[in-house]
């Protein structure tokens, strides 16, 4: 018995990409919003809309590579050419510039920021 939970337990570690690092938004009315970057090189995020009744999930994919002293997210676009990263990543609403966008599927952000702006919300690195 303790072999087959050992075999299950490793099976289900192994099957879930490792995380590099973790973007989240604190609790608020807004919105739930996470980052997840992989160590494959992929990224989610993980968007959920509170405004919106009933709440609509969103998820967004891509790859992500180190540039220097930034990261660089590049997004898998949906056939409607979304998500739509000056809506995602508003430059009025984020004074600090903590996310540059640089085309409509690439973003930027320094890999030792502590927290980033999405959707105007604050996403602290966990």
């Amino acid at each position: 018995m303790k072999y087959i939970i050992f075999v299950v337990t490793v099976f289900c570690i192994g099957c879930s990409p490792a995380k590099h690092a973790v973007y989240h938004v604190a609790a608020n009315d807004v919105a739930d919003i996470d980052l997840v970057l992989r160590k494959n090189q992929t990224f989610l995020i993980h968007f959920k809309v509170f405004e919106e009744q009933p709440p609509k999930k969103y998820v967004f994919e891509g790859k992500w590579n180190d540039k220097g002293e930034n990261i660089r997210l590049v997004f898998k676009l949906d056939k409607d050419d979304l998500p739509d990263l000056q809506a995602l990543f508003d430059p009025s609403l984020d004074e600090s510039r903590s996310v540059k966008i640089i085309d409509k599927r690439t973003v930027e952000f320094k890999k030792t920021a502590k927290k980033i702006k999405i959707w105007g919300l604050s996403c602290d690195k966990k």
